[in-house]
């Protein structure tokens, strides 16, 4: 990796990923792209332009002083870490879209608040967005998470027929910089029959060989995990394992898709508690 791009709103979960994002880049000598982005006031009820640029003004200067502040205070963490400030004006979501493809970011790394299912699916969050619309992998830090270092990584697939195998470059990279083995894991309905769960069994065991075939670099293991809910049994299994990212593949789908039907990888980012690391297939 070159580079990773780190978006803020200055509040606390931003910084707690943004730590972690510089926990990353110290290991992988990778430079770090810190953005914040920020609309302008155009408050019709303040007829005078001059209050409101003297406003505006007052803000891009308190947010870059904000932006050097977090800068410092990284510069005592991990002094090694070259860092990179950008200040943005426009709608936050196509702004960090395109800049992250712009500057060739391969690792977007943000803070996600979480969301009641009904927000969710209605209105959804800055992460959330940034998830369905990037083509490049997202680490997703819930607020929540405690700030541990990676022990592994979880792949959960269902994609196991598929021979390529690009796209997953970034969880094979990070497990090699990191020093932590892969876990592929695939999740079976327990009320399938038996034969059918038997055959994706051996789907998977020939999928994760494929997979140490193409990363001979790193450490990869296969297991299957069966039951009734995908979401909660997949987050009980990696707090049972101590896992420390889990990455899912998440698919382009057209705007009714998403309102009525959101992704598994969508839905994950609101309610998992470790990061998950968003990968577009």
């Amino acid at each position: 990796m070159k580079n990773i791009m780190v978006p803020t709103d200055f509040s606390n979960n931003a910084k707690k990923a943004f730590q972690y994002a510089l926990f990353i880049a110290a290991r992988t000598g990778t430079k770090i792209h810190l953005i914040h982005a920020f609309t302008l006031l155009e408050n019709t009820f303040i007829d005078r332009k001059s209050l409101r640029d003297a406003w505006n003004e007052e803000q891009e200067h308190k947010k870059r002083a904000q932006l050097m502040e977090m800068v410092e205070e990284a510069k005592q963490l991990e002094p090694t870490v070259e860092i990179q400030t950008e200040l943005y004006i426009g709608p936050t979501e196509s702004v960090l879209i395109t800049y992250a493809k712009d500057h060739h970011a391969d690792l977007i790394v943000m803070g996600t608040q979480g969301a009641s299912r009904l927000a969710a699916v209605l209105v959804g969050s800055v992460a959330a967005a940034i998830i369905s619309g990037s083509e490049i992998p997202v680490l997703a830090i819930p607020k929540d998470y405690p700030g541990n270092a990676p022990t592994s990584i979880v792949l959960a697939t269902d994609e196991v027929d598929n021979d390529d195998t690009s796209h997953l470059e970034i969880v094979a990279n990070l497990a090699e910089d990191l020093s932590i083995p892969v876990k592929v894991i695939m999740f079976l309905n327990k009320n399938e029959s038996p034969l059918s769960n038997l055959d994706y069994k051996e789907k998977l065991h020939l999928y994760a060989e494929r997979l140490r075939k193409a990363f001979p670099g790193i450490t990869i293991e296969s297991e299957t995990i069966e039951g009734d809910h995908f979401e909660e049994d997949i987050q009980d299994y990696c707090n049972r394992k101590g896992i420390g990212i889990l990455s899912m593949i998440t698919y382009k789908r057209d705007f009714w898709s998403r309102i009525f039907r959101p992704s598994v990888t969508h839905r994950m980012a609101f309610h998992t508690t470790l990061p998950l690391l968003a990968i577009d297939g």
